[in-house]
C-alpha cells in the first residue's frame, strides 16, 4: 500500500512540475538564454520547419525577446531583398520596415482583443520565422516574374505572358504561406483553421491598403 502511495505522490510531483513549465493559456515558456548563436539558429530552424509542415505551433518556440529581435531583423532584411527585385532601394527598405512593424502591431492588437497578450513573443516569432523561409523560397519565382510584371505595367498590350510553371510555383508559395499563417493564428487566438486563415488574409489586405493609399505600391 505504501509503495502505491509512493508512486501516486511521485506522479503528482511530475504533473506539478510539468504545469509549472507551461505559461498561461496553455503555451509553454522556455527559460534561459542560448549562449551559442549557432545552436539558437538551428533550434529555431527545426521548429520553424515543423510549423511550416503544420506539425508544431508557435507555443513550441522560446518566449525570448532576443530570439524575437533576431527573427524580426532577419525577416525585415529578407523582405527588403525580395522587394529589391521589383523596386528601387528606397521603396524596398520602406516596404520591409513597414511590413515588419505592421505585423508586430497586428499580432499585438489581435492578442490583446482575445485576452492572450502573453503569447505575443512566441506568435510573432513564429510568423517572422515562417515568413523568412517563404520569402527565400519565393525569391526564385519572383526574380523570374519581375521582368514580365514590369513589361505588363509599361505596355500591357504587347507584354508576353510569364511562364505558367513559375506562376503556379509562386501562387503555391503564397497559398501555403496563408495556410501556415492561419495555422499559427489558430493556435495563438484559439480559433479554427478557417478563422486563422481569415486573420492572415485580413493582414494582407491591410498591408495592401496601406501601401496603396500611401503611394508605396510597386
Amino acid at each position: 500500500m505504501r509503495l502505491l502511495e509512493g508512486f501516486g505522490e511521485a506522479r503528482s510531483l511530475r504533473v506539478r512540475a510539468i504545469a509549472r513549465k507551461r505559461g498561461r493559456g496553455g503555451f509553454r515558456y522556455h527559460a534561459g538564454r542560448l549562449s551559442d548563436a549557432n545552436v539558437m539558429v538551428l533550434r529555431h530552424l527545426q521548429i520553424v520547419i515543423d510549423i511550416l509542415l503544420l506539425r508544431r505551433g508557435p507555443q513550441d518556440l522560446p518566449a525570448a525577446w532576443e530570439s524575437l529581435g533576431f527573427l524580426g531583423a532577419s525577416y525585415c532584411f529578407f523582405s527588403v531583398c525580395q522587394m529589391l527585385i521589383m523596386a528601387d532601394p528606397g521603396s524596398a527598405i520602406l516596404h520591409g520596415l513597414a511590413a515588419t512593424l505592421m505585423l508586430a502591431l497586428f499580432v499585438h492588437g489581435l492578442l490583446r482583443v482575445r485576452g492572450r497578450p502573453e503569447r505575443f513573443v512566441q506568435t510573432l516569432s513564429a510568423l517572422y520565422g515562417v515568413g523568412i523561409v517563404i520569402v527565400l523560397v519565393l525569391l526564385g519565382p519572383t526574380t523570374v516574374l519581375a521582368p514580365f510584371v514590369e513589361a505588363m505595367n509599361s505596355s500591357p498590350d504587347t507584354a508576353a505572358a510569364p511562364p505558367a510553371p513559375v506562376v503556379l510555383a509562386y501562387l503555391a508559395g503564397v497559398i501555403w504561406s496563408l495556410i501556415v499563417s492561419g495555422h499559427i493564428y489558430r493556435h495563438a487566438l484559439d480559433l479554427g483553421l478557417a478563422g486563422g486563415i481569415a486573420m492572415a488574409l485580413l493582414f494582407e489586405f491591410l498591408v495592401f491598403m496601406l501601401f496603396s493609399l500611401s503611394g508605396l505600391g510597386v
